[in-house]
């Protein structure tokens, strides 16, 4: 009867659902924000995409760190990704851009500068719903 009950509940929409990773919410193109929170001494990160202000995202972002971190990107209609070093030594990387593949080079060429021959991976990238 409880599991019934259960997926009663899940099916009429009464318990939200969320899955592990998944930091989507709503947002009304072309207003559609982002974050990404990032751990400046020990390398933790969240993401968080598609709500309809900054100030939401980034708190969004900053909240589901657990405190571990301590900078966030936001961003609008676009893409963040977040570069770190193989071994996170506190140099990273992060940028904007409209599209992933923008954002994630512009990352890893900040990363790059700031630590020389250390081989820097994205560790996360995100991009909003927006229209064209």
């Amino acid at each position: 009867m409880k599991r019934l009950l259960a997926v009663s509940f899940l099916v009429l929409g009464l318990f939200p659902v969320t899955t592990a990773g998944s930091a989507q919410a709503a947002c009304y193109p072309p207003n559609c924000w982002g974050a990404i929170a990032i751990g400046t001494r020990n390398g933790a990160w969240r993401w968080t995409v598609n709500h309809p202000s900054g100030n939401i995202a980034r708190r969004r972002a900053l909240y589901q760190c657990g405190g571990r971190c301590d900078r966030s990107l936001v961003f609008r209609n676009s893409c963040g990704a977040y570069a770190t070093p193989a071994t996170f030594s506190g140099g990273y990387g992060w940028a904007t851009r409209y599209t992933r593949g923008a954002a994630e080079r512009a990352a890893l060429y900040q990363c790059r500068r700031y630590n020389p021959g250390q081989g820097c991976r994205i560790r996360v990238w995100a991009c909003t719903n927006r229209t064209r």
